[in-house]
């Protein structure tokens, strides 16, 4: 489980780390059929969320 301070970097990155050469993917056994048919973002986060996940954070 990230803190708040971690999901909130986490969050940043995944949404403008391309401007910062900062590549995040997130690496989970989520049913992949289930975060496809997820409604929202919001909603296959929660997914990803309750399956094991690695993160992997590149820096170019």
């Amino acid at each position: 489980m990230l803190n708040t301070s971690e999901l909130e970097t986490l969050e940043f990155y995944r949404a403008q780390g391309r401007k910062y050469g900062v590549a995040v993917s997130i690496i989970n056994q989520a049913d992949p059929k289930a975060v496809a048919a997820a409604k929202s973002r919001q909603e296959a986060d929660h997914i990803m969320k309750s399956a094991n996940s690695l993160i992997s954070v590149a820096v170019q």
